[in-house]
């Protein structure tokens, strides 16, 4: 059974979503990286056209404008992505909105300049999403110099509601196995070099992977520090594969919510995450920027706490 969506005050904030997020080294400046991900951007159009609004930003301080999603207006919107340079920050994103115009409803796409690295959303609705077509989209992000990537059902929050990301996470004891995190959460920590956070102050903390999901996609920089990743080729239901320099783990034929009224069977995720211990996304950094800054606020590093740790196994 698909959540429901998440209020804040009454009105919806976050939506349930079939997620797919990645975060690719280089930059949307960079020609040839564009000439890789507008295949990415082609397909979205091609399988949900019928978006309302596409919003495209093209540098600091310089706000996008909602503007319908014609053919005319797509190509144009190509054509802008396919002409760089973009200066910082560049976005381009498709979004969906209802009659009462709730634009957390799926599916959602987003191609983000971060700091030094490209993040890529291609959302699906949560009933019964295109697996197929979720395995596509991993495989076109695959062939890209991957940092990390996560697939599997989780919350959406939409850019514009972004200042009520404090709210998050708050699923965790009812659904172990949704992603909350969002696109522009995890890039402090998912990489030492051009980070925000003082790694240098911090000898014992390492760089993580931003999350486990379904599918948990993993870049070279990591897998040095995984020395038992080939017991997971052992565990029921699980594979590994390698495509390109992107190593990626499957827990079972399809995703779940992870919901534990229902007795949903998370071993899966769980036998995952013990073998990623080494590489799972730092708490130091995760407690002031993966859902905001509320670091003086208990409840709410209990919250993150909880949420990292989700699939730890129980005493």
């Amino acid at each position: 059974m698909t959540p429901k969506p998440l209020n804040y005050e009454g009105e919806p904030f976050a939506g349930p979503a079939f997620k797919t997020l990645a975060w690719i080294e280089g930059s949307l400046a960079d020609p040839s990286m564009v000439e890789r991900l507008v295949p990415l951007f082609d397909l979205y159009v091609e399988r949900f056209g019928e978006v309302s609004l596409y919003l495209m930003q093209g540098g600091r301080g310089k706000k996008g404008r909602p503007t319908k999603a014609t053919a005319k207006a797509l190509a144009a919107a190509r054509e802008w992505l396919l002409t760089p340079p973009h200066s910082f920050p560049t976005t381009l994103r498709m979004l969906t909105y209802d009659e009462d115009q709730d634009l957390t409803i799926a599916p959602h796409f987003c191609l983000e300049e971060g700091v030094g690295m490209v993040m890529v959303e291609f959302d699906q609705g949560p009933e019964g999403p295109d697996l197929a077509l979720a395995d596509q989209v991993v495989e076109m992000l695959s062939v890209l110099p991957m940092i990390c990537g996560v697939v599997g059902y989780g919350f959406y929050l939409p850019e514009n509601l972004d200042s009520l990301i404090f709210n998050l996470p708050q699923t965790t004891a009812r659904y172990r196995c949704a992603i909350e995190i969002q696109l522009s959460g995890p890039d402090g920590g998912i990489r030492k070099e051009r980070s925000f956070f003082p790694f240098d102050r911090y000898p014992n903390v390492e760089s993580g992977i931003a999350d486990i999901g379904w599918q948990t996609l993993i870049g070279p920089s990591f897998l040095d520090r995984i020395p038992d990743l080939g017991d997971l080729a052992e565990v029921p239901g699980v594979t590994v594969e390698k495509r390109g320099n992107t190593v990626i783990i499957k827990a079972g034929p399809a995703p779940i919510w992870g919901d534990v009224k229902r007795g949903e069977d998370i071993s899966a995720y769980r036998e995952i995450a013990r073998v990623l211990a080494d590489v799972r996304y730092p708490f130091e950094v995760a407690r002031g920027s993966l859902f905001g800054d509320a670091i003086g606020d208990a409840e709410y590093l209990d919250r993150v706490a909880a949420y990292l740790t989700r699939f730890n196994k129980e005493p």
